[in-house]
């Protein structure tokens, strides 16, 4: 209680140092210290007044003529990272303006997972970030075939009331009887989680073919994956940082060599134009996304499967690879 009126009346009176430099974050002070570096990636916003206050104390000027050439990999669009909540937007929207403002600038080289982040960071900060997408490994599977009479639906990700998890379980109401769907969460409030869990029982009861399964270690997802056939992946219209990423699990359904089934999301339709392996609701509606299943064949499904199997040859780790290598060289040239 005492913790969380603190944190009130620092963001009042905008101690954002208070907010910065915590205790657990101090080693990252302690480090910088004791060791040098050439370049240091940080993937946190949060940390970026701590990295270049460890880089300053260390005697590692930071900053364009820094010795330590410090990376920053902006992951989402900060200002913006989680305007559902009320309370993050009282408490810490200001705080992720304000390290935008004067900490990400001073990042040697910035990067950000989509397009549309790159486009913000320059509209509201004036920042050059170059575009490196969440590419994962790439994996030497096949597309598996598909039972006409069971076709098999994937969703993982994490249990987050943002993203409107309770409303997309109930997605198997709506498709007909030869599609069954599986879920797969991580993290989650237990009372949250308790209540899908509960939903999820309900509509078993129903006779829905819906089910729960446990997580998947992270380097096992996209090989579990590849025994079913369509990646389910739904953002609702009021996550607006999520609208403008390119999800992890979006690449991750297309190494599973599944058909990628989404709501109408800017940022990833395009993909579906060049690689052909995606289904488009008409809407955000859940029974859209239903629908939109509905009036495909097995073998319309099995041929958009084929289209991601050509695409997870060209979107996967490689292809980060030769782009990663030329601007560290760059940096250190």
């Amino acid at each position: 209680m005492w913790g969380e009126l603190k944190l009130w009346i620092n963001v009042a009176l905008r101690r954002w140092d208070k907010l910065s430099f915590i205790p657990n974050r101090l080693a990252i002070i302690e480090h910088l210290c004791k060791e040098s570096y050439d370049v240091v990636i940080c993937h946190d916003l949060l940390l970026l007044p701590v990295l270049f206050a460890g880089l300053e104390k260390s005697g590692h000027k930071c900053g364009k003529k820094s010795d330590t050439k410090v990376i920053f990999d902006a992951r989402e669009f900060y200002p913006l990272q989680n305007t559902s909540s009320l309370r993050w937007r009282l408490l810490f929207k200001r705080f992720n303006t304000y390290l935008c403002t004067y900490f990400a600038s001073q990042a040697d080289l910035l990067l950000s997972v989509s397009p549309r982040f790159c486009e913000l960071y320059k509209e509201h900060f004036g920042l050059q970030v170059h575009l490196l997408m969440s590419l994962p490994t790439y994996y030497p599977l096949e597309p598996t075939p598909i039972n006409a009479h069971k076709i098999k639906i994937l969703y993982h990700g994490a249990l987050n009331r943002n993203r409107d998890i309770d409303k997309v379980i109930e997605m198997c109401q709506y498709l007909d009887e030869r599609f069954c769907i599986d879920f797969i969460f991580t993290g989650g409030e237990n009372a949250f989680r308790a209540k899908i869990q509960s939903r999820i029982a309900q509509l078993q009861e129903q006779g829905k073919a819906v089910r729960i399964l446990p997580p998947v270690k992270l380097e096992q997802i996209v090989p579990f994956g590849n025994n079913y056939d369509i990646g389910l992946l739904y953002i609702p219209l009021h996550n607006h940082n999520l609208l403008a990423t390119l999800p992890n699990k979006f690449f991750e359904y297309i190494q599973s060599r599944l058909a990628v089934l989404i709501p109408p999301i800017e940022q990833l339709q395009g993909f579906g134009d060049k690689y052909n392996n995606i289904v488009v609701a008409k809407d955000f509606a859940i029974k859209s996304l239903a629908d939109s299943l509905n009036v495909l064949s097995s073998e319309e499904i099995m041929a958009l499967k084929i289209c991601s199997h050509r695409a997870a040859k060209e979107l996967n780790l490689t292809h980060n690879a030769p782009f990663v290598r030329k601007m560290v060289r760059e940096l250190l040239s």
